[in-house]
């Protein structure tokens, strides 16, 4: 899901966010379901988190295992700034810049207990809308004569260049405060960037490759092989049940909907399953509650299954399916020239929609006025979105 509440709920509890009813931002994650911060916390680590953008403040249910817990913003410093909005006062900042998230890990390690396991999380904004890098990195791939999807892109890879390097630092902090061969990174991202590829600029609307696609690594020095790229489907929901495995901790009797992808990392497998089904839900938005001109609402859903990729939004009458080795850019809908695959993908989407039980409540508990305003501010609450909360 191309979301950032959704997909984090995903991450950090291996359920699908319709099985969580995270359906779209500002949701909170239920109390019910168990962390990997939970798990990791009970297994002995000290854990520790530092986020960068409102969506992930504590509020939502995010903090729930760590001891730590980061989610304070500077107004005078956040790429978003904001004093009002729809006539209501905004009290601190939506985000804050990598340099900052970072400046608190380096802080807070410096008095982290020296023997403890740890488990950190650390989560980078910079690479969202308004794509205004800092320099040394404003201007490296950006040019006046580029066309507008060209010139965004390369702001956009700009901001990425400016995320990878806070990066390195981070992970350079990391191994100094504890024996580098003892440190497992999982480097990822909770969603992509539209850049008008399909007519969208941002995210949170579809779920084309350019939103869902994104990286996952693992890297553990000595321990699992350098280099290695596994053909393997993976999904966000496969970290819990992976990192449970290469740390050596139960995780039986766990209801985890993500796979253990350690015996492809290691090399263990045998040969990967590209046809590993991977499930995916647009965001949901309230049947007759468009977001400005937004057309698409209610309930979609999608199946990736090796080549085919399938997408149905039932009460917008919509179908698509794609072959993404022929057509990776989602450009040619093969439904109704494919009617037979379209078919058998659709069943096999119900199968799993019936499976995970009735749907999710679609109205939640009033907001407090200033998440809501927090989140229209990021561009992830509308008008109607607002009422629906409220």
């Amino acid at each position: 899901m191309g979301a950032t509440g959704p997909s984090h709920a995903s991450l950090f509890t291996s359920r699908h966010p319709y099985t969580l009813g995270v359906v779209r931002n500002g949701l909170a994650l239920p109390p019910e379901h168990t962390t990997l911060a939970q798990l990791l916390g009970d297994a002995g680590y000290h854990t520790a988190a530092f986020v960068s953008s409102f969506p992930l403040s504590s509020r939502f249910g995010f903090a729930r295992g760590f001891a730590h817990y980061d989610d304070t913003f500077d107004e005078q410093r956040a790429s978003l700034p904001r004093k009002r909005w729809a006539g209501q006062e905004v009290r601190g900042g939506f985000d804050r810049r990598a340099v900052d998230t970072t400046r608190a890990l380096v802080e807070w390690l410096s008095a982290a207990p020296p023997t403890e396991p740890l488990f950190v999380w650390v989560h980078l904004f910079d690479p969202h809308e308004p794509f205004l890098a800092p320099p040394p990195y404003a201007g490296r791939f950006s040019r006046p004569a580029q066309d507008v999807g060209d010139r965004l892109t390369a702001l956009y890879d700009e901001e990425i260049l400016y995320a990878d390097a806070h990066v390195e630092r981070i992970v350079a902090a990391l191994e100094g405060s504890r024996r580098p061969r003892e440190l497992l990174v999982v480097l990822s991202s909770d969603h992509g960037e539209g850049l008008l590829d399909h007519g969208w600029l941002g995210h949170n609307r579809y779920i084309y490759e350019e939103e869902v696609r994104v990286p996952l690594v693992f890297r553990w020095r000595g321990r699992l092989p350098a280099g290695l790229r596994v053909a393997q489907p993976a999904q966000l929901m496969d970290v819990v049940p992976t990192l449970l495995s290469l740390l050596g901790l139960p995780g039986d009797g766990l209801p985890l909907d993500g796979a253990d992808l350690s015996p492809f990392l290691t090399a263990r497998a045998e040969a990967a399953d590209p046809s590993r089904a991977v499930f995916l839900q647009r965001p949901y938005f309230p049947e007759g509650r468009p977001w400005v001109d937004r057309k698409e609402r209610g309930w979609g859903f999608g199946l990736r299954a090796g080549r085919w990729k399938y997408f149905e939004a039932p009460e917008e009458n919509r179908r698509e399916l794609y072959d993404l080795e022929r057509d990776p850019r989602e450009r040619d809908n093969l439904a109704d020239r494919e009617p037979g695959r379209a078919r058998e993908l659709a069943g096999r989407l119900a199968r799993w929609r019936a499976e995970q039980g009735s749907a999710p409540p679609r109205v939640t508990a009033p907001l407090p006025p200033d998440v809501r305003d927090g989140l229209e501010a990021l561009g992830y609450l509308g008008e109607t979105e607002r009422d629906a909360a409220e």
